[in-house]
């Protein structure tokens, strides 16, 4: 029997079900899945790295630390005045004429994912945990590679693959996470588990997936 595609219908139950709406739509300073010069990374060149816009940030947990060396991740604190102790677990960069630091907090995309070339991949609200957004992006790469690089190539670029959108690479700037999930069709199949392309996920691999999609 041919699987049946629900469309909006498995968006619906997919919502009722509990996906969570993982990033917000990026802010006009940055696009994701595109180099931003400007942001403070220089520190932390060549590394993943999660950008924090905050007036005063307080000390990562210890789990949270865990969770940043398990991703290979830094984070990276940015504000106008850093204190000169530091704050533990940050990096710390300043913002002396406070541009950046007033632009992301107003626009309450405050917490930055940016890869080891500079390239946006992710965006969260402020006061989002820097090390969750690292872990659910890597999550999902890991499982773009494996079930559906095949198709869209890793950076998904090509324009000639799908039937409801041209290329995935920038689709984060078209689309809202909720209507990327949407296009993915999303079919129940038990228990917090539902079929995407006949492969299988959890809610929260599902979740992870579009993250990482939305920064291509």
């Amino acid at each position: 029997m041919p699987r049946l595609r629900l469309g909006l219908a498995a968006w619906v139950v997919a919502a009722a079900a509990g996906f969570s709406d993982p990033q917000p739509r990026p802010a006009a300073a940055v696009r994701l899945g595109e180099s931003a010069p400007e942001l403070p990374q220089g520190a932390v060149k060549g590394k993943l790295a999660v950008l924090v816009f905050a007036e005063r940030a307080t000390p990562l947990p210890e789990h949270v630390l865990k969770k940043l060396e398990e991703c290979g991740a830094v984070a990276v604190l940015v504000s106008r005045q850093p204190p000169e102790e530091g704050v533990k677990g940050y990096t710390v960069a300043a913002d002396p004429e406070e541009r950046l630091t007033r632009r992301f907090l107003k626009t309450g995309s405050a917490v930055i994912l940016v890869d080891g070339e500079g390239v946006v991949r992710a965006v969260a609200p402020s006061g989002a945990d820097p090390a969750a957004l690292a872990a659910r992006w890597r999550a999902g790469k890991v499982l773009f590679e494996s079930a559906c690089a095949r198709c869209h190539t890793e950076d998904g670029a090509p324009e000639y693959y799908s039937f409801n959108i041209k290329k995935l690479a920038g689709i984060g700037n078209r689309l809202t996470p909720a209507e990327i999930l949407e296009r993915t069709n999303p079919v129940p199949m038990g228990l917090n588990h539902y079929s995407i392309r006949a492969f299988l996920y959890t809610k929260e691999e599902i979740d992870a997936l579009i993250t990482y999609v939305a920064g291509l």
